[in-house]
């Protein structure tokens, strides 16, 4: 059940990236599913994803990400250890206050991110999975 659940936990980290990639084409307003056009990644982009992530969770996400990295050479994925899960949430909380400053992308619980939603902050990343 620990190794399913580590693989879950993996390949949805995986598709986060995946997600966050297609999403950074530095357009801030969100279309909806039926118009969104996925931008061919031309130029050197730098995705960085904050997590909380240790032992064999981190070293999978290591090795997906030089996988990920291989087969887009112009994005590097910059992955950045928070520490534990309550210091990557109180990075987030005072982060928010200073949007220019969050990362990419960041790996959180839903109830984390509530101000960031009712701000209308966050991306929704379904129309890229």
């Amino acid at each position: 059940m620990k190794f399913a659940r580590k693989l879950a936990v993996a390949g949805m980290t995986a598709l986060t990236v995946l997600g966050t990639v297609a999403c950074s084409n530095g357009n801030s307003s969100s279309k909806s599913s039926s118009s969104v056009k996925i931008p061919k990644v031309t130029k050197k982009t730098t995705v960085v994803f904050w997590n909380a992530m240790t032992g064999v969770q981190q070293s999978t996400l290591q090795s997906l990400t030089k996988e990920f990295e291989k087969k887009n050479p112009n994005i590097t994925i910059k992955l950045e250890n928070q520490g534990a899960y309550t210091d990557l949430q109180a990075k987030i909380n005072s982060t928010l206050q200073s949007p220019n400053n969050l990362p990419t992308i960041t790996q959180a619980y839903p109830g984390w991110l509530y101000n960031a939603a009712k701000n209308k902050m966050l991306v929704d990343l379904k129309p890229y999975i």
